[in-house]
């Protein structure tokens, strides 16, 4: 359970998690379209922003995968905390 996994972390901003589909917990998708796989968004409410290495079709905010300071910016905003230094 990712709830009582960051329990344990202590005192803590944000815990980033790999993993627990299955969970009520905001995520944001990776998708790799070149994979061939279909995208968990349309049946998982849990998905706040789909991160993908190529242009895709999504009604949430797409993210470049390859950007990792404008993912970062992206969960600090959607979580209202405030970046070291921003």
């Amino acid at each position: 359970d990712p709830i009582e996994l960051a329990r344990r972390m202590g005192r803590v901003d944000i815990v980033i998690f790999e993993g627990f589909r299955n969970t009520t917990i905001p995520m944001i998708e990776v998708h790799r379209p070149a994979l061939g796989l279909p995208m968990l968004w349309p049946k998982c409410s849990s998905v706040v922003a789909v991160a993908s290495d190529a242009p895709i079709d999504c009604p949430l905010p797409a993210l470049d995968l390859l950007d990792a300071p404008s993912i970062a910016s992206f969960v600090c905003a959607h979580l209202g905390v405030h970046p070291i230094g921003g």
